[in-house]
């Protein structure tokens, strides 16, 4: 919880950035295909033109919950410092790579599309929990110092 308190402004700079890049692959990576296009009526939010605010607040929240949850428990954590963070990152990334399967049985779609959907997942949280491993670091250079 100290590194949110002090370094308050470098954990919103790692949410912004992770969610961007996650936004970023997700845009290089997801091809237009059918089956990515719903076969429902759009929704409130694609009526209204307000899809992507949604998303990019959904992402932003997403984002920071992970990242909170992570400063809650890395004092409980076992490992070294570099290990939590690396080991969170990998854990998450790899649950929402696993999550992106449930398209291939319930819509009927890609696998080697949805692998690939995963990885713009995947790569974005291990990224985030990269950062907090250099955050992590800092702060502990900075107290022994």
């Amino acid at each position: 919880m100290v590194s949110l308190k002090k370094e308050w402004w470098k954990v919103s700079l790692i949410i912004i950035i992770s969610a961007s890049f996650d936004f970023i692959l997700h845009g290089l990576i997801s091809p237009l295909d059918s089956s990515n296009v719903s076969l429902l009526k759009p929704s409130i939010f694609v009526k209204s033109g307000m899809l992507m605010p949604v998303v990019v607040i959904w992402e932003l929240l997403a984002f920071s919950i992970f990242a909170f949850i992570f400063i809650l428990i890395e004092n409980k954590l076992p490992w070294k410092k570099p290990v939590k963070g690396l080991l969170y990152g990998f854990s998450f990334g790899i649950l929402y790579l696993i999550g992106m399967f449930e398209s291939v049985l319930l819509l009927n779609s890609n696998f080697i599309n949805e692998f690939f959907m995963g990885l713009g997942d995947f790569f974005p949280f291990y990224y985030l929990d990269s950062c907090w491993v250099i955050l992590l670091e800092q702060t502990r250079y900075k107290v022994i110092k």
